[in-house]
């Protein structure tokens, strides 16, 4: 039998999960530039989110004859953008709160508590979703 009493492995254990859940997805093979990586998705992001408001506003707006037919399509592609924003935020939005909290460190308590708290809700609905799909697959 080991001299190093159990609780000790398992503090052990814990700290590394720890670190490892603090680096997320980002690993120390990870290729890119992950500051320009995360600029670029929110860019794409804001486009997404643009693109769904303007495709929902035809949708709405559609008049004339054919104005169910098109306001369908443009129904389905506002939709469609709404997926392309939902990966893209997913992709980016944990990451995003993380960097945020960890940039306010103690000069903002105030704001750091806010994003911390909304950075646990993100991850909240992310398992949400996880457990919605599993069960939802599995039917």
């Amino acid at each position: 039998m080991s001299e190093k009493p159990f609780l000790t492995d398992i503090k052990t254990i814990r700290e590394r999960a720890r670190a490892h859940m603090e680096k997320g997805v980002i690993t120390e093979s990870y290729g890119a530039d992950l500051e320009q990586v995360l600029k670029v998705l929110n860019e794409a992001l804001a486009t997404e989110l643009v693109c769904v408001l303007r495709y929902k506003r035809h949708y709405y707006t559609a008049s004339g004859i054919h104005a169910p037919i098109a306001a369908e399509e443009f129904l389905e592609h506002a939709q469609q953008e709404q997926e392309h924003a939902d990966q893209i935020a997913e992709r980016i939005a944990s990451d995003s709160y993380r960097e945020i909290v960890n940039w306010l460190g103690n000069g903002d308590s105030a704001t750091r508590r806010m994003m911390e708290g909304i950075q646990a809700q993100e991850e909240e609905h992310a398992d949400d979703m996880l457990c919605l799909l599993e069960r939802v697959g599995g039917d």
